[in-house]
């Protein structure tokens, strides 16, 4: 069948996405990953949120999701962000309001894009609307390389910096 390599984090085989890629023909490298939880080229890795589990809001409310982006952006030079939904899922409290209020999803994600102008904000329906993004995204770039990605490892691990991490606008060297 021919279809790209994916390297995809061993936690992310509860997902349907890892089966989706397969299904379609990917070649899937599973490793442990400390930097994303899908490299689709040497330049390409994606850290996928869902909506609907509760993953984005904790991953918001932990801090863990600027950890995350920073990390993402110091080692691809296409880092990606996809938040993956299903259809008729809830909205993401976008009630309109005259303040900006870091307490709420949308204004949280206007934060991320604004900080991080970068890192590419990509939205799916569906595993395998995952899937098929994937696909597109890395036609034509140099396949991942696993050991690679393996070796990329997130930084900042220490309790100090965790504890800053979790604050909003606030980064470790900013301490």
């Amino acid at each position: 069948r021919g279809g790209r390599d994916v390297v995809v984090d061993a936690r992310e085989l509860r997902a349907g996405v890892p089966r989706a890629l397969y299904e379609g023909g990917a070649r899937l490298a599973v490793e442990m990953l400390e930097v994303g939880d899908y490299v689709l080229s040497a330049t390409i890795a994606v850290e996928r949120k869902n909506v609907d589990t509760g993953d984005l809001d904790s991953s918001l409310e932990s801090g863990r999701l600027w950890a995350q982006l920073r990390a993402l952006r110091a080692h691809y030079a296409t880092p990606c962000l996809l938040l993956e939904f299903a259809a008729g899922t809830r909205a993401l409290d976008a009630r309109a309001t005259s303040t900006m209020s870091l307490k709420r999803v949308p204004d949280r994600l206007a934060k991320a894009a604004l900080e991080y102008p970068d890192v590419r904000l990509l939205w799916s329906p569906s595993a395998e609307g995952t899937a098929g993004l994937f696909r597109a995204l890395g036609d034509g770039g140099a396949s991942p390389d696993a050991a690679a990605a393996v070796a990329r490892r997130e930084g900042a691990s220490s309790r100090a910096s965790r504890f800053v991490e979790k604050i909003p606008g606030l980064e470790a060297a900013d301490a």
